[in-house]
C-alpha cells in the first residue's frame, strides 16, 4: 500500500510498479 501510493503520487507507470512491487505487496499483505 505504501509503495503504491508513492508511485501514484510520483505519476510513474503502474505496470512497472506492479511487477517490481509484487514481492513487496505480497510481503506486506502477509
Amino acid at each position: 500500500r505504501y509503495l503504491r501510493q508513492k508511485t501514484e503520487e510520483d505519476g510513474k507507470p503502474r505496470v512497472i510498479h506492479t511487477v517490481r512491487g509484487v514481492g513487496y505487496v505480497l510481503r506486506e499483505d502477509e
